[in-house]
């Protein structure tokens, strides 16, 4: 197949290296430059190991998912899936991702928007807001606590008015709908803090 012949997807993919191999015309030493993509060279050797090694990846991460911490899991695990595992493990991933300050695993929380962005936009929908449904069921003890703790909650455990989730499409495009679960099960001072969240997210970097 020739280059003319390509998805867009593949192409995307061949200039995204190809600006990387442009490093020996940075003005960088050409001997760093070629150290440094001799490293780049021998992670994608390794990361085609991963993706064809008889393993259970989806069942491992999985149990990382369950018992690591969030900040401790590595973007590249789940970077060099395929299209079947990273499907299997994001309704897992997105709750997980948002139980974390945004700054925990800035790597990591960048994957779960690409992904979502590059789905069927129904499937980035559907997962999406099952994955906060599940994530606000999380905060039981929500409904028991008092105004003061609840902003409290809110603010500093739920992260609702800073999640980093709020910059991806998906997040966009489902503002409405989000909006009114979390009315339903959290009243309105939290769709207020929402609000803050995805407006942040908008003119943040």
């Amino acid at each position: 197949m020739s280059r003319g012949d390509a998805s867009p997807e593949m192409e995307r993919l061949h200039d995204a290296w190809w600006a990387f191999e442009e490093l020996r015309r940075c003005g960088l030493d050409p001997d760093r430059c070629d150290a440094l993509l001799l490293r780049a060279y021998g992670y994608r050797d390794e990361a085609v190991a991963y993706r064809l090694a008889p393993i259970d990846r989806v069942g491992e991460l999985r149990l990382q998912l369950k018992n690591a911490y969030f900040q401790n899991l590595q973007y590249e695990w789940f970077s060099e899936l395929s299209r079947d595992d990273v499907l299997a493990l994001l309704p897992q991933l997105v709750p997980a991702s948002m139980h974390w300050d945004p700054n925990g695993n800035r790597l990591l929380v960048d994957f779960v928007n690409v992904a979502l962005d590059a789905l069927p936009r129904e499937q980035a929908r559907e997962i999406y807001l099952h994955a906060f449904t599940t994530y606000l069921q999380s905060f039981g003890y929500y409904a028991r606590a008092t105004p003061e703790e609840r902003t409290r909650i809110l603010r500093d455990y739920m992260w609702l008015g800073r999640q980093h989730l709020y910059r991806s499409a998906t997040a966009r495009e489902n503002r409405l709908a989000l909006e009114r679960i979390i009315a339903d099960r959290l009243g309105e001072e939290a769709v207020a803090l929402y609000h803050v969240g995805l407006d942040a997210a908008r003119e943040g970097p």
